[in-house]
């Protein structure tokens, strides 16, 4: 995918910028297509000079500019549509801050019926949040000679580290 972008020049504090055409896998500072133009936004007033009829032809091959391209391209009269970017970013955040409608849901009745059922009730709704990974797969329940063996191993970790 082709990219017309900015691609840095110049010294410290005194930023000037080439408008290029590059691949958008390409390094910022890298190889690029075309030369279209340059941007001095440090001089007074702002230098924006670029070639329309270069631009028009790389975005009619499927270039896509940057945002801050695109909006350069608008003040100066080549394009018709300015993207706000603050407003874009604020977009993408609650996009990816939004959660499923059902998994909402599902948490929202789990914690309902925790709030109305006794103690034993929520250690069993715990449990049942456990998800199993196959359909066929079944947890076997303790035998008592294993249940007192376990409690037996707890003691003696009790014992342990009371004496440490």
């Amino acid at each position: 995918m082709l990219r017309i972008r900015l691609t840095r020049t110049g010294k410290k504090h005194q930023p000037n910028y080439r408008i290029v055409v590059a691949e958008h896998s390409r390094p910022v500072k890298g190889k690029f297509i075309e030369i279209v133009g340059h941007y001095i936004p440090t001089q007074k007033p702002k230098v924006l000079e670029i070639k329309q009829e270069r631009i028009q032809y790389w975005i009619s091959k499927g270039a896509v500019p940057s945002d801050t391209v695109q909006n350069l391209l608008v003040d100066k009269g080549v394009l018709t549509q300015k993207r706000d970017i603050r407003y874009a970013r604020v977009k993408s955040e609650e996009k990816a801050e939004k959660k499923p409608v059902a998994a909402t849901t599902e948490t929202d009745s789990a914690d309902k019926k925790a709030e109305n059922s006794t103690e034993e009730d929520q250690t069993i709704e715990v449990t049942d949040q456990v998800e199993v990974t196959s359909a066929d797969a079944v947890i076997p329940e303790a035998t008592p000679e294993e249940k007192t063996e376990a409690a037996e191993e707890s003691e003696i970790h009790a014992t342990t580290e009371e004496t440490a």
